[in-house]
Order: C-alpha cells, then sequence, then structure tokens
C-alpha cells in the first residue's frame, strides 16, 4: 500500500515538473521577443536578487523539514512531526524577517548601484517582500510532502505556473516591460499562501479505549449540524465525517405522482412508487 502511495505521488510531481520545464521554455522563448536588452539585464538581477535572498534565508530547511516530517509521520510520531514544522518555521522567521527589513531600507540605496536601476526600486521591493512569503509557502509545501500530500502540491503548483506565465507573457506581449515578472513573481506566494492556507491541516494524537471510542475535540464539533457521522476507510486511513441533516423543506416537491393515483389505495401508490424507482 505504502509502496503504491510513494509511486502515485512520484508520477504525481514528475508530470509536475515536466509541464514547469515546458511552460518555462515557453514563457522566457517568448519573453525574450517582447522586452528590450536592458530589460533583459534588469530581469536577471531581479532574479538573481531572489535567488539570493532566499538562499540566505531559507538555510535549506525545507528539504530537512520534509525528510523528518515525513520520517515520524511514518513512525506515527505526530507530535515529535508537527514539532519539527514548528521549529523550522520559527527559525525561518528569523531568519527571514530581519533580513527583509534591512533590505527594503537599504532598497534605495542598492537600486542606485545598477545601471537604470534607480526607478525600479519599487519592484526591487515587492520581489524581495515577496521572496519573503515564498520562504514560508516553500515550508509549507515540505510539510506537506512529508505528509504524503503529493498530488495537492503537484496540483496547487501547476495552477500557479499556468496561470502566472500566461498572465506574464501577456503583460510583455501587451509591452508592459518588467511588469509581467513582477505580476509572475508576485503571484506566487498570494496565491500559494491562499490556496495551503485552505488546505490547512491541523492534527491532534487520541488513543482508542478498548471499546473503539476516541473523543473528538470540541472546537471541531461545534460547527456540525448533526451528532451522526460516517466513518470512510481508504487503504490504512479512516476518515471521520459529520452528516448533513436534511430539511424537511428541502423533500418539498421532490417528487411528482400522477394525479391518475388513488392515495386511499395503497396498492395504487406502491405502482406509482415503482413506477418512479424504474424511471
Amino acid at each position: 500500500m505504502q509502496s503504491t502511495k510513494a509511486a502515485r505521488g512520484t508520477l504525481y510531481l514528475t508530470v509536475q515538473q515536466l509541464i514547469q520545464y515546458l511552460a518555462a521554455f515557453i514563457f522566457y522563448a517568448g519573453l525574450a521577443r517582447f522586452i528590450t536588452q536592458t530589460e533583459v539585464g534588469l530581469w536577471s538581477i531581479l532574479t538573481a536578487s531572489t535567488a539570493v535572498f532566499t538562499t540566505l534565508t531559507l538555510l535549506g530547511l525545507p528539504v530537512a523539514t520534509q525528510k523528518y516530517v515525513s520520517e515520524n509521520y511514518g513512525r506515527g510520531d505526530l507530535s515529535l512531526a508537527a514539532s519539527i514544522s514548528r521549529l523550522s518555521f520559527t527559525i525561518v522567521a528569523l531568519s527571514t524577517l530581519p533580513t527583509l527589513t534591512a533590505a527594503l531600507l537599504l532598497s534605495s540605496s542598492l537600486s542606485t548601484l545598477i545601471p537604470g536601476g534607480a526607478e525600479y526600486a519599487i519592484p526591487f521591493i515587492l520581489i524581495l517582500s515577496a521572496s519573503a512569503i515564498l520562504n514560508f509557502t516553500a515550508l509549507y509545501g515540505a510539510g506537506m510532502l512529508g505528509l504524503g500530500m503529493c498530488l495537492e502540491v503537484a496540483v496547487q503548483n501547476l495552477a500557479f505556473i499556468l496561470i502566472s506565465k500566461a498572465s506574464g507573457l501577456a503583460l510583455a506581449y501587451r509591452g508592459y516591460g518588467l511588469s509581467a515578472h513582477l505580476v509572475k513573481t508576485l503571484y506566487l506566494p498570494f496565491y500559494s499562501t491562499l490556496v495551503e492556507l485552505s488546505e490547512m491541516v491541523e492534527v491532534q494524537v487520541k488513543e482508542v479505549d478498548p471499546q473503539g471510542r476516541i473523543s473528538i475535540p470540541i472546537e471541531w464539533r461545534k460547527n456540525w449540524k448533526s451528532r451522526k457521522l460516517v466513518l470512510v476507510r481508504r487503504g490504512d486511513r479512516i476518515e471521520v465525517v459529520p452528516v448533513e441533516p436534511t430539511l424537511p423543506s428541502n423533500l418539498f416537491d421532490s417528487i411528482r405522482i400522477s394525479e391518475k393515483v388513488d392515495f386511499a389505495d395503497p396498492h395504487s401508490l406502491k405502482r406509482a412508487l415503482f413506477e418512479l424507482q424504474e424511471h
């Protein structure tokens, strides 16, 4: 079961990588036709700035986080996996936020070091801010991969890749120059943050008593509209889903029976119901 899941996850990520490289090839080949040589140079500098910022502040923690979260998740120690994730986020926050603050304070001076770069101080600030957000989304994505959520990560990345590169290429074609790079770069952190927040998983470790019972936290149950649950078994996992009650008003006019039915005759009503079932 685990080997099959790992194979599927590898397939999802491989397909994502293939589409990503193809989209990048089309994007950069098309972009080179729509911007000037000066903008190409500034583009390269802005891209290099994000790479340097990420390297200095991310500290390679996504790889380590994915490894140790996956190991402890496989052993069933969810508490340790969660603590590793929290520690990684704390370290990245302590390295990213002060570095971003210093870069923003010095941005006006740094931009003047590049010929013609003074007018791009605002894009420089925005791209560094996007890089800071990307640090956290990259770390969160590593945690998702550690939990085996390969499909979710692949779908999220593909949506960003296709939408951001298409919008960036369209802006470049319309003559917006570096705005294309700015939009493409800014789209990822905000999109990824929204998606990952929507998929945020809260984990608690519970013991099953001899009768097979567990206690569900009241915070999780307070918005349930019913006390009934559906248990869904998927391989070695069990999903608990609350049952949404059906309001009586939702049943009004839900079926239509011929006017020829004699409601005083149970056999006539039964035949009419069988006819509905056949249709």
